[in-house]
């Protein structure tokens, strides 16, 4: 399986390791497992302990879900991709006003979309801004956004590369 990334978009690390981590080695079953358990050298590691995928979103937790209907899922990760931005957006807005109903309410459907598709980091993320709204902190609220704004990009990035491989 392969995905080609844009040219003009770098992938960090963290990002890379997932995708290594979700679509597993391309080459065949018989290619020598010694290779990947080799003893490191000063500064390297096993692949055993290299960093384990961050729970952006749990794909087979939210097919089963959606009772193994892989097109309902498919239709949530389009929801997600196309109303988090507008979420995220007028959530920003709301906090900045100081209308912390309007932003709890945001807060609670942004979260509500990450959670559907089991993005727990997003969702918890969403839930702390959520919190704060509700709670009228909206400075707390407004310091929150850019790691919500962060998990909801790279979560984005990577249901946009499942949509590639599941086209519905």
């Amino acid at each position: 399986m392969r995905h080609v990334l844009e040219a003009n978009r770098t992938i960090d690390g963290d990002d890379l390791t997932f995708v290594i981590a979700t679509h597993g080695n391309s080459r065949d079953s018989t290619h020598d497992k010694k290779n990947s358990e080799t003893s490191p050298g000063k500064g390297e590691s096993k692949m055993s302990d290299v960093i384990k995928p961050r729970n952006l979103w749990n794909p087979v937790v939210a097919l089963r879900r959606m009772g193994a209907d892989t097109s309902l899922l498919s239709c949530m990760v389009d929801y997600f991709l196309e109303d988090s931005p507008l979420l995220l957006r007028d959530l920003k807005q709301s906090i900045d006003a100081g209308d912390a109903p309007e932003a709890s309410r945001l807060a609670h459907s942004l979260r509500s979309l990450c959670c559907n598709i089991e993005a727990n980091d997003a969702a918890q993320a969403g839930t702390l801004v959520e919190a704060a709204c509700v709670a009228d902190t909206l400075d707390e609220a407004s310091a929150l956004i850019p790691p919500l704004t962060e998990q909801v990009r790279r979560l984005s990035d990577v249901l946009s590369m499942w949509k590639t491989s599941n086209p519905q």
